[in-house]
């Protein structure tokens, strides 16, 4: 008898054992219709309705056994199963459709009426020991997983429930169960000491979850600012590198005694760029545009910086289209060493100024000559300094400059800005800036970059802005 009390005693505690030590953590640990677009706070929800429908999944079938002793079979019994079934069924296809407001619409569904039922079924409020009490866990729930409107309106109907409950409750008085005194008591014991207990674990649930989650949240913000600063110390040591490689303050100056250079990168690093080499007879410069912007961008314009420089220098060519012909081989050259299928490259504006006489070759640039208010345009060639599915020798174009000429080369930065009209955003486009530029034509080249740079910034207002923006003026 003694060995057949411990053997049972220690199945019972091992039973237990492993429902605490395995049941449990499994349970709470469920990713209850768990997404990956899901925020913390989201699944924290949905991790708590699961938790409290099976709560009260379970309360629903111990009710249901306390009935039966308490009144034999009847309608009273059936109605908290018919919860519990409801409850259960739900959980399963909540998480089949992976939408756990399935499961939160059926549960206080069914705790405000299904409760609600069970206290007409008995009849009194003394004699239930207040199971309607339950029905005030639905206005309570949709605050905490509805938005607070529809909480209002499980509210209205928790308050429709009371009314109800006692305007019937002196009809129902000669249908009454007997509830014995002893079930009376624990009735009223567990209905009122049930729900306060779930209204408490579950706001201490959310308030606990909420703080671990600003812990987390502060943890995260501390981790991204310190990367943050990382990536923009980095960024800002790429932006000195960038300026080294292109002209100084006083190489530009030098090479161009009248003349402005408009350098507005979208980000910190640009994919613009200015090049200069000034000779003794002749001077060379350009104004280009790399694939994209920032970072990548920057990447792209150190590799065409380098290929222009080899160009010239290595190669000993001066012919803008030749130039631009050989640059591009380089650049071919250099990306073809990846098995990636580098598509980037250039847009470009090149000249070559020689005894008053320019020569200039484009890849999708133009450049623009104004003289005595007249705009004379030479466009670039329909076809990139980089990969193309045609590759064309570029073409190379003279003009005969005269005293006080203004010549100007830019990038599609400026023209593309979006702006003007605040409810019709356009782009600035080409025809308003050489209006611009021949309004502005007598003035010295130093003001003209003011008065552009305050021309993009009206234009833009609060916009972002679109490109990288490099604008040269020079005047002969």
């Amino acid at each position: 008898m003694l060995l057949a009390l411990v053997k049972k005693n220690f199945l019972f505690s091992r039973t237990l054992l492993i429902f605490y030590y395995v049941c449990i953590p499994s349970i709470m640990s469920y990713k209850f219709t768990y997404s990956k677009s899901d925020s913390e706070e989201l699944r924290l929800s949905k991790r708590l309705i699961f938790l409290i429908a099976l709560f009260c999944t379970i309360c629903g079938l111990v009710w249901a056994g306390m009935f039966y002793l308490a009144y034999g079979f009847c309608l009273t019994v059936i109605l908290p199963l018919s919860f519990a079934a409801i409850v259960g069924t739900s959980i399963l296809i909540a998480e089949y459709f992976k939408n756990y407001l399935i499961l939160v619409y059926a549960q206080l569904t069914c705790i405000t009426w299904i409760g609600a039922a069970i206290q007409w079924s008995i009849g009194s409020v003394d004699n239930s020991g207040m199971v309607v009490w339950w029905c005030f866990l639905g206005p309570t729930g949709a605050l905490l997983f509805l938005k607070a409107k529809k909480a209002m309106l499980w509210c209205a109907q928790f308050l429709l429930i009371i009314l109800i409950t006692i305007l019937v409750e002196p009809a129902l008085s000669g249908k009454i169960l007997h509830t014995p005194e002893g079930f009376k008591q624990l009735f009223y014991t567990m209905n009122m000491a049930i729900p306060a207990l779930i209204v408490f674990a579950v706001s201490y649930y959310f308030q606990n979850g909420r703080s671990l989650l600003a812990k987390k949240n502060k943890t995260l913000l501390k981790e991204t600012a310190s990367k943050n600063q990382e990536i923009l110390s980095s960024i800002n040591y790429a932006k000195r590198l960038q300026k080294a490689i292109m002209p100084s303050d006083s190489d530009f100056k030098k090479a161009l005694k009248d003349a402005f250079v408009l350098f507005e990168p979208k980000d910190i690093i640009s994919g613009d760029f200015y090049w200069i080499e000034n000779r003794t007879t002749e001077l060379l410069f350009a104004v280009a545009d790399c694939t994209g912007h920032g970072v990548p961008a920057s990447i792209v314009s150190v590799v065409c910086h380098g290929a222009l420089n080899r160009s010239v220098r290595e190669f000993g060519l001066t012919n803008p289209n030749e130039i631009l012909d050989k640059t591009r081989e380089i650049i071919l050259q250099e990306f073809e060493k990846s098995d990636e299928d580098i598509q980037d490259g250039m847009d470009i504006a090149l000249c070559r100024i020689k005894n008053k006489t320019l020569y200039y070759s484009g890849a999708y640039q133009s450049l623009i000559i104004l003289r005595e208010s007249e705009i004379i345009e030479l466009k670039g060639d329909r076809q990139p300094v980089g990969k193309y599915y045609k590759y064309v020798p570029f073409t190379l174009k003279e003009f005969e400059l005269q005293t006080n000429d203004l010549i100007y080369l830019f990038s599609d930065g400026f023209i593309d800005q979006f702006g003007g009209h605040k409810e019709k955003k356009r782009k600035y486009k080409s025809s308003r800036l050489k209006k611009a530029l021949i309004e502005m034509e007598t003035e010295p080249m130093v003001i003209q970059k003011e008065i552009l740079l305050k021309i993009h910034n009206d234009w833009k207002k609060e916009i972002e802005q679109t490109d990288d923006i490099c604008f040269v003026g020079i005047r002969i």
